[in-house]
């Protein structure tokens, strides 16, 4: 642990004029931030903004981080540099009022996308330039029941996946810049209150919701998504609530919840054959129960802690494949303990992001 007079801290003002209207008003206000060498390899990322890091996601060097509680709810960007982690744009809320800006953050290559899931609306971003240049807003479709409309969001490479509460979850495409609507994935009886979205992923080859306690698969070529696959857990005493979900290559990650207990466990599976086969299994622990999120990349498993005890300040669990063994099997690495339990974790290949109390860290993992 390095002391304090070997941190590194960067404050960067920006005079921005927001269209936000309180009290009809018109307000400037800087933007002030820390950036936080922990140890080698781990960044604290703080901005005194309540909520500040409640979503965050990664991809390579640059991380998407969302603060939806606040007065003026925001998201932030932070790329890497040289010797840290900087702040380059932040977007804010035009309804400080009535909104959940930044429920769910997701980025992948140059695109960064959001959603308010209360006034139902998904915003998204593109870099250009060096500059980050807004995309069409994605609004609330007006011929179909939703409910919460970007409740949980998704991107892969020109991809947008969008899953609202309680409805289909529809796939985007980016076409000339344009977000266009190519296909909803539509499960279960949506006059069913229970049948609620809870997480989405889309891949290259796959696209998932979880939905009413199951996992729907769909095997992805180009803009067809076919062949669905329900995964669940029937055959235990208690109810397992499949609630999270993330896919890299031919790996997915399960986190199921069990019904009526305080227990959770993170299934794995492989996609082999043309199905999805369970290939490990491991409990997260009782009274920790599995967080708000999970993240699954080549070799790394990564969940969150959702629980705050004195004895218990685990924000993040990294399980690694171990490439020794003939058969697949995850090993525990490491618990990384600091600050308050975590809300969200994002995976890319060398870097993991995970929320904090007010803040997000930032592993370098490689």
């Amino acid at each position: 642990m390095k002391s304090t007079s070997q941190r590194n801290k960067f404050r960067l003002y920006l005079s921005i004029v927001s269209l936000v209207i309180i009290y009809s008003c018109t307000f400037i206000f800087p933007i002030q931030y820390e950036c936080e060498i922990i140890e080698n390899g781990l960044y604290k990322i703080h901005i005194n903004t309540q909520g500040f890091g409640t979503k965050v996601d990664i991809y390579q060097n640059i991380a998407i981080v969302g603060a939806p509680y606040d007065t003026l709810a925001s998201v932030h960007i932070f790329e890497k540099t040289s010797t840290d982690w900087e702040c380059t744009a932040s977007f804010y809320c035009e309804d400080s009022i009535n909104n959940k800006y930044a429920d769910d953050v997701a980025i992948f290559n140059d695109i960064v996308v959001f959603s308010d899931y209360l006034n139902q609306k998904v915003y998204s971003y593109r870099k250009i330039d060096n500059n980050w240049t807004e995309i069409n807003v994605i609004n609330l479709p007006n011929d179909e029941e939703f409910e919460n409309f970007g409740f949980s969001i998704d991107i892969f490479d020109g991809c947008l996946f969008i899953g609202p509460r309680k409805g289909p979850a529809i796939v985007y495409k980016l076409i000339q810049n344009e977000w266009s609507e190519i296909t909803r994935l539509n499960v279960g009886d949506f006059q069913d209150m229970r049948c609620y979205n809870i997480d989405v992923c889309i891949t290259d080859k796959f696209a998932a919701t979880s939905k009413n306690g199951a996992i729907y698969l769909y095997e992805r070529q180009g803009d067809d998504f076919t062949n669905r696959v329900k995964l669940d857990s029937t055959d235990n005493i208690y109810r397992s609530l499949f609630c999270l979900i993330d896919i890299s290559d031919t790996t997915m990650v399960v986190g199921a919840r069990w019904i009526g207990t305080s227990w959770s466990e993170i299934h794995v599976y492989t996609y082999c054959d043309n199905k999805w086969i369970l290939k490990d299994e491991f409990d997260c622990g009782d009274m920790m129960s599995l967080g708000y999120s999970i993240g699954v990349n080549s070799d790394i498993i990564t969940y969150c802690v959702s629980y705050d005890f004195p004895f218990m300040k685990e924000n993040l669990t990294i399980y690694q494949y171990d490439t020794t063994r003939t058969e697949k099997r995850w090993e525990f690495k490491k618990i990384l303990k600091y600050d308050s339990p975590s809300k969200d974790v994002g995976i890319s290949n060398d870097n993991i992001i995970w929320s904090g109390n007010n803040c997000a860290y930032i592993y370098e993992y490689r």
